[in-house]
């Protein structure tokens, strides 16, 4: 049978049944507990927040302690320092200016309780590209071939972008100045080898212009919009995708309340009634 609870006076019961019809207690709380428990669900997945968001907010999500933010950057050609070594062998960085079509960013933070106007702490950034700008959260994203963006066709690490050595104290920060720190630390740090199965070896073979970095850098300085007639890699997932499962894998604890069943399993976490 369906679960069932009932209320007497100051107590909720979870019902349930044995199979041959009859009904049994299994799980009792006090009224008052269990509209606490209620309340702070609720809480958890629907908080109200306001947000200052940094320049190229394309979509945002909000759930529970979990914010996730999509930052598109237009095409263009940016200047990055490329070693072809692992951080701790300090091998010798050169730069290059390179053309890029349109970068997008997903990035999860972990809000601090209590003071919505902060980040709270980075989960991790995700990086793709696109040959057009953002229209709808549900848009196909693309693989970059950016050195520093870990390519596993697994869709829980595809295109994780390596941010060892940010800045520690970014959860101090207000979260649009967190993005943008984020963003320059990324783009300016300098590409190396420390993911070994990059995009950019990935990505080496669908066109010959970005072959090497030399081909990359000349076809640039020829046609900075060259990157958006590339058919680059479907990463097979929309920017909508990526947030709801990366905050699913952040907070798998949170269940929103649908059902009898739902309440029972609450009840369940909750002191039980003597």
């Amino acid at each position: 049978m369906d679960d069932v609870i009932e209320i007497v006076g100051d107590t909720a019961y979870a019902i349930g049944g044995d199979g041959a019809g009859r009904r049994t207690v299994e799980r009792q709380v006090g009224l008052r507990e269990l509209l606490g428990g209620i309340a702070s669900s609720m809480e958890t997945s629907q908080r109200d927040t306001t947000l200052f968001l940094p320049a190229g907010t394309r979509y945002v999500k909000v759930r529970g302690a979990s914010t996730g933010l999509v930052v598109e950057l237009p095409p263009e050609i940016r200047r990055v320092t490329w070693s072809p070594a692992k951080m701790e062998g300090g091998g010798a960085y050169s730069a290059h200016w390179l053309a890029f079509p349109y970068t997008i960013h997903i990035c999860i933070f972990y809000t601090i309780e209590g003071d919505e106007a902060y980040g709270g702490g980075l989960e991790e950034m995700r990086v793709y590209y696109r040959n057009a700008p953002l229209q709808s959260p549900d848009d196909p994203l693309y693989v970059p071939n950016l050195f520093n963006v870990q390519v596993d066709p697994v869709l829980t690490s595809n295109c994780r972008a390596c941010l060892r050595g940010h800045p520690e104290d970014l959860e101090n920060l207000p979260l649009g100045e967190q993005m943008e720190t984020l963003l320059n630390f990324f783009w300016e740090t300098g590409f190396n080898l420390d993911i070994e199965r990059s995009g950019f070896e990935r990505a080496r073979i669908l066109d010959p212009r970005i072959a090497s970095l030399e081909t990359w850098e000349a076809a640039s300085k020829a046609d900075p919009l060259f990157p958006l007639g590339i058919r680059w890699e479907p990463a097979g997932c929309t920017p909508r995708q990526v947030l709801d499962r990366l905050i699913d894998v952040r907070r798998p604890d949170v269940k929103p309340l649908r059902s009898a069943s739902d309440l029972a399993d609450l009840m369940h976490r909750l002191k039980e009634a003597s």
